[in-house]
């Protein structure tokens, strides 16, 4: 792969040009993907692999009340998925074996690919892989089926720099840019994808290109506090103590340990390990703080929480 540069300022053209259709799977490949992909889903009883919600564990088969097999994940099967797609492997012939053995987790993928995290690229989804309803008990197996194309298409996941993911990753202007592109490049695959994830319609309309600069001094309609270089220059070394549980966008993938004192023990965690428990386990990815601040923090831990944090006492 080509990786993504360590700074960009220009248009985001040419950013799409020079280093993301470079490192976009051939349309013959996404073609048996997409055509592996549905036949498993319309059998009698596939595994679904979904991006995780509050109250399932990442790589452990769940049920719905209907009996419809889902598979939790995080975002490692979607490095995955384009990883073998950019290769000449042969498919399996035994679907199963592609989508009931896919990595659910970041740390577990396997060695020898390349991989879009070591190259300076986030991917994002196009149509969103979580839209807030958690009741996974009553989802129907349509929903299900929906959630799988969301998390693992390759057609809906966009390459983006890993710097100010958070930012760009959700810009209106950023996804329909590259969903237009995509268009053009998979067509029918593309057109397909949208309609049964249930994304918005394409428009006809080529898209306005517009200026893509990273890293940014600022961004606009969110806090400062968590993206000027001021606040970055005052993220804390090793270890980080705090007196209560706490999440914060501009501390992930820095490396950071907490050391939480609270309810009279202990604790010294790694930032990453605990936002990845509780993107599992809680709804707080969901909330207007972590959406809008980029943080987080609970007045004392839940009994839950606590028995995570128990592997972790001083």
């Amino acid at each position: 792969m080509i990786p993504a540069p360590p700074t960009f300022d220009g248009a985001f053209s040419e950013f799409f040009d020079c280093y993301v259709l470079p490192n976009l799977p051939a349309v013959e490949r996404v073609r048996e993907f997409d055509q592996r992909l549905r036949s498993y889903l319309s059998g009698p009883d596939p595994v679904h692999p979904i991006r995780n919600v509050r109250g399932q564990e990442r790589g452990v088969v769940c049920k719905n009340s209907g009996g419809t097999r889902m598979l939790p994940t995080d975002n490692s099967p979607v490095w995955w998925i384009h990883a073998f797609l950019m290769t000449d492997d042969a498919f399996r012939e035994n679907d199963s074996e592609l989508f009931e053995r896919l990595p659910c987790h970041m740390f577990k993928l396997p060695k020898g690919l390349s991989y879009l995290n070591a190259t300076n690229y986030h991917a994002a989804h196009i149509v969103e892989a979580k839209n807030g309803k958690t009741n996974w008990e009553s989802w129907t197996r349509e929903e299900i089926s929906r959630r799988v194309l969301v998390n693992i298409h390759p057609c809906n996941m966009v390459l983006i720099a890993k710097t100010d993911w958070q930012y760009w990753g959700g810009q209106s202007n950023v996804l329909k840019w590259a969903r237009h592109q995509y268009q053009e490049r998979y067509g029918s695959l593309m057109t397909s994808l949208i309609s049964d994830a249930g994304g918005e319609a394409l428009s006809n309309e080529n898209p306005k290109d517009f200026h893509y600069t990273y890293p940014k001094r600022s961004h606009p309609r969110t806090s400062r506090r968590f993206n000027s270089p001021a606040a970055a220059s005052r993220i804390p070394k090793n270890p980080y103590r705090i007196n209560r549980p706490l999440i914060r966008k501009n501390l992930f993938q820095s490396g950071i340990s907490l050391e939480i004192s609270t309810e009279g023990c202990r604790y010294h965690v790694p930032h990453d390990l605990l936002l990845e428990w509780v993107e599992s386990n809680t709804g707080a990815l969901e909330t207007r703080s972590w959406r809008e601040k980029g943080l987080y923090s609970w007045p004392r831990p839940s009994r839950k929480m606590t028995a995570f944090l128990k592997k972790f006492e001083l």
